[in-house]
């Protein structure tokens, strides 16, 4: 992956251009509530309740972190911290890294927002759905993506550090998380108010979303993913959620004249009508691995559907 610029104190006055690529690891900060040019609020105003918290308790790396909690901030809180992306992008594949830490009995919250100019309060543009860890404090050790096509849910380690990796591919119209090593299935990005898709990844929003929020943030990174794109250009063919036992999303990028599903004897089960996308029953399919094949009269692809 691409590094372009680490973040010192001497950069924060460094206006970011359209998909501008950094790192920062907090260790630029002094203990406190930040506001610049990578951490701003859900409103856009540096008014010490709403703003992300830097501290030097714990850390992933070096000596500080940033905290995120219910009731840290100068006026009481909840934080509702936006890491921005810049002007944003919108083109190609871009991923967000970062290590979290959610001590037992705490949770934790983020979303993806689209644009996020003048500031995300403005625009309620929300890319992904809400990215829960442990929500409540009813669900330890467990997390969930609410996105439109259902609950995906995964699982992290508590009292511990772990890696978080968010993929927005905007060529293939998808996002995905990896948490703690595993890639969650892509869902679609989100739309606006107007249900017009979002066209633009303008940061990530962590929130206190319950008076049990409290969580730590380090070594952020957000950089162009080549590999991403490689990878899913491919995958301009999706099925989702996978596995499932229901209801399936079937999507391609563009219009294809056949879409059949086959099990692994080579025996054509199940035909879709051409189409963008859309959601098809396959309850009544028996359980087990199945290859869903898309033409258009040219080539083929084909994307394994696991029904469980």
């Amino acid at each position: 992956m691409k590094k372009l610029y680490s973040l010192t104190l001497a950069a924060l006055g460094f206006s970011f251009m359209c998909g501008a690529q950094f790192t920062d690891d907090m260790e630029a900060y002094d203990d406190g509530p930040i506001f610049n040019e990578v951490w701003t609020t859900w409103d856009g105003t540096d008014d010490g309740e709403q703003n992300a918290i830097v501290v030097s308790t714990i850390s992933s790396s070096g000596d500080k972190s940033v905290y995120i909690s219910a009731g840290e901030g100068t006026t009481g809180g909840p934080q509702d911290a936006v890491l921005k992306f810049g002007d944003g992008v919108s083109s190609g594949a871009w991923s967000a890294k970062w290590m979290m830490y959610i001590p037992a009995d705490s949770s934790a919250y983020f979303n993806l927002q689209g644009n996020i100019t003048p500031n995300a309060n403005a625009n309620l543009e929300f890319l992904s759905g809400n990215v829960t860890f442990n929500a409540a404090n009813g669900s330890p050790d467990v997390g969930g993506d609410d996105n439109a096509e259902g609950i995906t849910s995964f699982v992290f380690p508590s009292d511990e550090w772990f890696e978080v990796i968010a993929t927005v591919n905007f060529d293939a119209g998808i996002y995905s998380l990896t948490i703690n090593g595993i890639e969650t299935a892509a869902a679609p990005i989100g739309t606006t108010s107007t249900n017009a898709a979002i066209t633009v990844w303008g940061g990530i929003d962590f929130y206190a979303a319950d008076t049990a929020n409290g969580y730590y943030i380090d070594n952020v990174e957000f950089y162009s993913n080549p590999l991403s794109v490689e990878e899913l250009s491919s995958a301009d063919f999706l099925v989702y959620p996978n596995p499932a036992n229901s209801d399936v999303t079937i999507y391609s990028s563009q219009a294809v004249s056949e879409i059949s599903i086959f099990n692994l004897l080579g025996e054509e089960v199940l035909t879709v009508d051409r189409g963008i996308s859309q959601k098809i029953d396959i309850s009544h399919l028996e359980l087990g691995y199945y290859m869903v094949q898309f033409s258009n009269g040219l080539d083929k692809k084909t994307v394994k559907l696991i029904k469980q």
